[in-house]
């Protein structure tokens, strides 16, 4: 489940300027969905991307995006996993 991989997200470089990875370890192909969430709860970025088997990397382009606090959040069918960023 995502919890059991939580320790195997994550997020770097924190903080960023034009753009992140998200990094995580999967045990089966499926869709995720990525987005970024500001402080106001507003989902400013949102990708589907399908996941490999083992270690999977995904960029994400910050740089249209107002320097503050965001929260990226990854979603597959066994849940969510979180992690602030900030943005520079």
């Amino acid at each position: 489940g995502a919890s059991s991989n939580s320790a195997a997200f994550n997020v770097y470089p924190n903080p960023a300027s034009t753009e992140v990875t998200i990094a995580f370890t999967a045990n089966k192909e499926e869709a995720y969905t990525i987005r970024l969430i500001d402080v106001l709860g507003r989902i400013v970025i949102n990708q589907n991307e399908t996941s490999v088997i083992g270690d999977n990397q995904f960029q994400m382009n910050l740089s249209e995006l107002a320097k503050g606090i965001y929260m990226v959040v990854l979603q597959n069918s066994d849940g969510t996993l979180q992690k602030k960023i900030i943005v520079n």
